[in-house]
C-alpha cells in the first residue's frame, strides 16, 4: 500500500458529497411518498452481491438493474469524478454519463471514499467493470442506511385524493344541511298557520325568503368543500416542505422517510369534520324572532320586515325538497 495522498480539504470535499448523496437519497423517498412513486423499504446494512436481485435503493431499483438513468445513481457517479475517467480501450459503464463516454478506470482502490479516512490510498490505478461499480455504490448504501430489502409504491397526494376531501365533506354536511331545513321550514309553517297567514302572499314571500336561504346555504357547503380540499393541499405542501428543511440539516434520510410516512398516514386518516352549528339562526332572527299579533294580518309583513300587502295566493313554500 502506497503513502496515503489525501489532506482535509479532500476529506471534507469526499464528507460533503457523501452527504449531499444521502439527502438526494431521502428527497427520493420523501418525494414517493407525497408525490406518487416506488421507494425502498426496510433498511438493511448487509450487502451481498449474491442478493443484488432483491436489494434496493431508495428510489426502488435494485441493485442489478441499476443504470445511469437512476437519478441516485447517476449523480452519485457525476459526484465522484474518478469513475468519469475516459479510456476507450476499456468497458464502458452504460454508454454515457452527462453526454461524455465513460468507463470504470479509477486511481486506487479507496478513490470512492469507503476508506475511514483516506480516499485516495493506492497508489495504483485499478479498472472496475460495471457490476463492480454497482457494487462500490451498493457498499456505500449499506453503509449510510439505504440500502433496501423490499419496495412499497405510494399513492401520493394528487388531484384525486383532495376532490374526495371536497366530497366527504359534502356528504357530512348536506344531511345536516337538510335536516337543519326541513326543521325551518315546519317552523315557518306552523308559525303562519298560527297567525292565519298561510295563504297570504307575505306567506309566499317568506316561503321564498326561506328557500333563496336554503340554496344559500347548499353553495356554502360545497365552498365549504372546496375549502376543505384547498387547506388540505396546503397543509401536504408545507408538511413536505418542513422535511425538506430537516433533512437538509440532518442528512438522515431514514429519519425524514419515517416521518414523511407517519405525515402521509396522518393525511390519509379518516376525515373528522368541526360540526355545522345553527345554519338558519340568522335567517330566523330576521324573519321569524317577532310575535306577530293575531289580530290582524296587517301588521305582520311590516315586523317581518316585508312589504306590506294583503294579496292572498295558495301555498306557502315552494317545494324545496327539504319538507319532511
Amino acid at each position: 500500500m502506497g503513502t496515503p495522498k489525501s489532506n482535509s480539504g479532500d476529506l471534507a470535499r469526499l464528507q460533503e458529497v457523501n452527504r449531499q448523496a444521502l439527502i438526494k437519497s431521502g428527497l427520493s423517498q420523501i418525494n414517493s411518498i407525497f408525490s406518487g412513486g416506488t421507494y425502498g423499504t426496510g433498511a438493511t446494512d448487509l450487502w451481498n452481491p449474491k442478493n443484488r436481485d432483491s436489494l434496493y435503493t431508495a428510489s426502488g431499483k435494485s441493485i442489478s438493474e441499476l443504470d445511469t438513468s437512476d437519478p441516485l445513481f447517476g449523480s452519485w457517479i457525476r459526484d465522484h469524478p474518478n469513475l468519469l475517467k475516459a479510456s476507450g480501450g476499456r468497458e464502458s459503464l452504460f454508454n454515457k454519463v452527462g453526454g461524455e463516454i465513460i468507463d470504470a478506470t479509477i486511481p486506487g482502490s479507496n478513490a470512492l471514499g469507503f476508506g475511514p479516512w483516506s480516499p485516495f490510498e493506492g497508489d495504483h490505478p485499478k479498472t472496475l467493470t460495471s457490476d463492480q461499480v454497482k457494487n462500490k455504490y451498493a457498499q456505500f448504501l449499506a453503509r449510510s442506511g439505504q440500502l433496501f430489502t423490499g419496495t412499497t409504491t405510494s399513492p401520493g397526494f394528487n388531484q384525486d385524493f383532495y376532490n374526495k376531501r371536497a366530497t366527504d365533506y359534502i356528504n357530512y354536511a348536506m344531511p345536516e344541511l337538510q335536516q337543519q331545513a326541513g326543521q325551518q321550514s315546519k317552523q315557518l309553517q306552523y308559525k303562519l298557520a298560527n297567525q292565519g297567514l298561510t295563504k297570504s302572499s307575505a306567506g309566499q314571500q317568506l316561503g321564498s325568503s326561506l328557500l333563496q336561504e336554503i340554496n344559500k346555504q347548499r353553495q356554502g357547503v360545497v365552498s365549504g368543500g372546496i375549502q376543505q380540499a384547498q387547506d388540505l393541499q396546503r397543509n401536504v405542501e408545507q408538511n413536505r416542505s418542513n422535511l425538506i428543511s430537516q433533512l437538509e440539516l440532518s442528512a438522515d434520510p431514514g429519519a425524514a422517510s419515517q416521518q414523511a410516512l407517519s405525515t402521509a398516514a396522518g393525511f390519509r386518516a379518516p376525515s373528522q369534520f368541526q360540526p355545522l352549528g345553527s345554519l338558519f339562526s340568522n335567517w330566523a332572527n330576521t324573519y321569524m324572532a317577532s310575535q306577530v299579533p293575531r289580530s290582524g294580518g296587517m301588521s305582520m309583513p311590516y315586523l317581518y320586515g316585508m312589504p306590506n300587502s294583503t294579496g292572498s295566493t295558495s301555498g306557502i313554500i315552494p317545494n324545496n325538497g327539504f319538507v319532511r
